[in-house]
């Protein structure tokens, strides 16, 4: 999104701010960036947030809860009738399932959220892992146990003894994969028949067949191709040849490790050299262009070369091709490396040494052409892992790994074709630059608890703070919990975007929450033990580096302004129009002379100023608020001014113009003062309720080029300055203090002349406001 040219910037009040986060915006100001971008017909204002603010549904105080799954399944028939269930979507969650330390609470999610008393759901102990397997199946894991369950009627329930208490699963598509807290690995698949009948979960891989002393595990699926093997690979393409995105092979060739750099795009000629492909491997796009240079479409192809890249991306997405499901485990053992294993074989397919310690380019160590590798037994090691795929099309791989530190690494899986080694992944990861920090700073915690906040060691976050998510308000990432809680999302430019959420401060556990009175949501407890069921504010882009919104004005917009005691913006716009009539100067009276031409003739253009609010609602001028300034006046000066009158401040929007007609004209200018006021609005428009009165208007001798305010007074500044003080109640008094000018090499510089300030030069003038 281009922002340019921005003529002014101004600070204002974000306008959807739920009501359950106005007292912590009140204690720690939420403020947004408001800018004029555009010229003429591509004027537009462009609202910039540094954080994300979520949109508050509801909010319920539930105490002690540690983590939250959210699952889809069949609603219980005993508390829910046949047409509501019909009624809701299927891809709602129905099921909310809190973890506590030791016990487990089942609600219940359709028009309302209600606890459940009897369920499948083991609810005496503590909950591992609660999601969903296969299609509609539900999957709990606890310390000692595993249950399957449809809806909340238990299907299956294994016994698990691996010699210690389970500590983490995780579950893709049919697999679920378990680890123990001594590191134990157990690979279990849903074996479902054609009629739905007996689905059962089956123990593929037991913990003597791996031999491993594993730390964490996550589960991947890949439809992208990009986890082949050199054998698997075929050099037959059609149509249009899409290769793994050769943007982080370059980036890590070249060292360049930026989080926003552009994705790269190519449209080349198959008859030419392409020096990239010689360096960094195939192209991701080739289009062939005919040879006739009449033909319409080949230069329309030729000139894609320089187009947008949105186009090109959407391009390439449309035609990627999706390979067939392939499905691998991640593993980190404790001596620091990373582990890729094929599933459900279970081979050795990469490995990496020394994870931990964050290595701008991470290879298999198996291929890698010798070198001592430094040594990272020291270094904290890697206590979260999470691999995800993001994209229309999953296409690109993200491997996130949080360390006992709290230092956040994250890494970008793109193809590399090394010496060919069979069954070796050929691919490598590249680190991507982040300013995330885990771990909350030691003088945040001092300063929170000298102000009587919550200490710090009695809030007990989940320990897994990496959550991905898919479709919460049309994106799709990993949300990061913890003291400082950011979202992760990939743009439409192939680029990883990374928004802070601190409105709320911590976060404990946070889920997706796809409900009707949530369309497509989320829900987090944070650590006033609150949970907020919430939505993304649609009016806003999350895929740009800020959160933003463009609003199109369809003309120029040259300042704008923030009134924070009437929450409404002043905006001065301009129109060009062409101009047929010229001024003259008669009897010190002006003269508008119509400009007689022929029809060849260009006439000149001119720009006519208005003023006008508007609301930040709905982003909108309110109606009956525009002032237009006359013809041939240009607003060049408006600040927001308080003026004391009668020991009360006023909030005053000083405007400053000038007249340049032509060069036999002397230019002149003129200073006046509005006040924002309240009226009763008009039937059924409730945001006219503020309108602009005019409290002050003065020609000048010359153009009022800036505006400045001090103290009590303001100062609107042209070669001879001009202060405006109120000075008893409803009158405002002018001064007017002629200022010589002093030319140096350092630039310009304004002294008062101390020998021309009389009495008698003053300038005075005064009205009743």
């Amino acid at each position: 999104m281009n922002v340019a040219p921005c003529a002014r910037i101004s600070l204002g009040e974000p306008a959807f701010l739920s009501e359950e986060l106005v007292p912590l915006c009140q204690m720690d100001l939420d403020l947004e960036l408001v800018t004029t971008s555009g010229y003429g017909k591509n004027g537009a204002l462009t609202f910039l947030q540094r954080t994300i603010r979520p949109q508050i549904v509801t909010t319920f105080q539930l105490p002690d809860i540690r983590n939250v799954w959210t699952v889809k399944g069949p609603l219980n028939s005993d508390t829910v009738d046949e047409n509501q269930a019909n009624c809701l979507d299927k891809d709602m969650e129905s099921y909310l399932i809190l973890g506590k330390d030791n016990s487990t609470m089942v609600l219940q999610t359709t028009d309302d959220i209600s606890e459940l008393d009897q369920s499948g759901f083991n609810t005496e102990t503590r909950t591992v892992f609660a999601g969903n397997i296969g299609d509609n199946y539900t999957v709990q894991v606890t310390a000692k146990g595993i249950r399957l369950l449809l809806g909340v009627k238990q299907l299956q329930n294994i016994p698990v003894d691996m010699g210690s208490s389970l500590s983490t699963a995780i579950v893709c598509d049919l697999y679920l994969l378990v680890v123990s807290e001594l590191g134990a690995l157990m690979l279990l698949q849903l074996k479902v028949t054609a009629d739905d009948l007996d689905p059962r979960l089956t123990v593929i891989r037991q913990p003597a067949d791996l031999e491993l002393e594993a730390v964490t595990a996550c589960l991947h699926k890949d439809i992208s191709g990009l986890f082949t093997f050199p054998s698997e690979v075929t050099e037959e393409t059609t149509g249009s040849t899409v290769s793994a995105t050769p943007l982080a092979a370059r980036r890590a060739s070249r060292h360049s490790t930026s989080m926003t750099e552009d994705s790269h795009i190519s449209f080349t000629s198959q008859e030419e050299i392409d020096e990239d492909e010689l360096l960094y491997g195939d192209s991701e796009i080739n289009v062939t262009l005919p040879d006739d240079s009449n033909n319409t479409a080949a230069k329309d192809a030729a000139d894609m070369e320089s187009a947008d890249l949105d186009t090109a991306w959407s391009t390439s997405e449309n035609t990627r091709t999706t390979h067939d499901p392939t499905y691998w485990a991640f593993i980190t053992t404790q001596d620091h490396k990373l582990q890729i294993y094929s599933v459900p074989e279970f081979t050795l397919a990469y490995e990496v040494k020394n994870f931990n310690g964050g290595h701008v380019v991470l290879s298999n160590s198996e291929v890698e052409d010798g070198g001592k590798e430094p040594d990272a037994k020291n270094l904290p090691a890697v206590k979260e892992l999470l691999i995800t795929a993001l994209g229309p099309k999953k296409h690109k791989t993200f491997m996130f790994a949080r360390t006992t530190a709290g230092v956040l690494l994250i890494y970008e899986a793109f193809s590399f074709k090394e010496r060919p080694t069979r069954d070796r992944l050929e691919m490598r990861f590249s680190r991507l630059q982040h300013n995330v920090i885990v771990r909350e700073r030691k003088r945040v915690a001092k300063k929170r608890n000298a102000e009587g906040g919550v200490d710090e060691g009695k809030i007990t976050y989940s320990t897994k703070l990496l959550h991905s998510f898919e479709n919460i308000g049309g994106y799709s990432g990993v949300f990061l919990t913890g003291a400082y809680p950011h979202w992760f999302i990939l743009s439409r430019k192939g680029e990883l975007r990374c928004h802070p959420m601190g409105i709320d401060k911590g976060i404990v556990c946070m889920s997706n929450f796809h409900n009707i009175n949530s369309p497509r949501g989320f829900l987090y407890f944070n650590t006033q033990d609150e949970l907020r069921i919430s939505i993304l504010p649609a009016h806003l882009a999350y895929e740009h580096q800020w959160p933003s919104r463009k609003v199109p004005l369809k003309t120029t917009a040259h300042f704008i302004l923030y009134d924070p005691e009437s929450k409404v913006y002043i905006v001065v716009c301009s129109k060009t129009e062409v101009c047929k009539k010229f001024v003259r100067i008669e009897n010190d009276e002006k003269q508008y002379v119509e400009m007689e031409k022929d029809e060849r003739f260009v006439y000149p253009t001119q720009e006519n100023y208005y003023i006008q609010l508007l609301s930040p609602i709905n982003c909108d001028f309110i109606p009956g608020t525009r002032i237009n300034a006359e013809e041939g006046e240009s607003i060049t000066a408006m600040e927001i001014v308080s003026l004391n009158t009668d020991h009360q401040m006023k909030t005053i929007v000083s405007i400053g113009t000038s007249y340049c007609y032509n060069e036999e004209v002397t230019a002149r200018g003129k200073i006046t003062l509005y006040e924002i006021i309240e009226v009763v609005p008009e039937p059924g428009q409730p945001l006219t309720k503020n309108k602009l009165k005019e409290i002050y208007s003065k020609d000048q001798k010359g153009p009022v080029t800036a505006d400045s305010c001090g103290g009590n007074a303001h100062r609107c500044h042209w070669p001879e300055d001009i202060c405006i003080r109120a000075e008893r109640r409803r009158t405002v008094r002018c001064f007017l203090y002629r200022y010589s000018v002093i030319h140096s090499s350092d630039g310009v510089h304004q002294e008062p002349d101390s020998h021309s300030r009389h009495t008698d030069e003053c300038q005075r003038s005064e009205i009743s406001a």
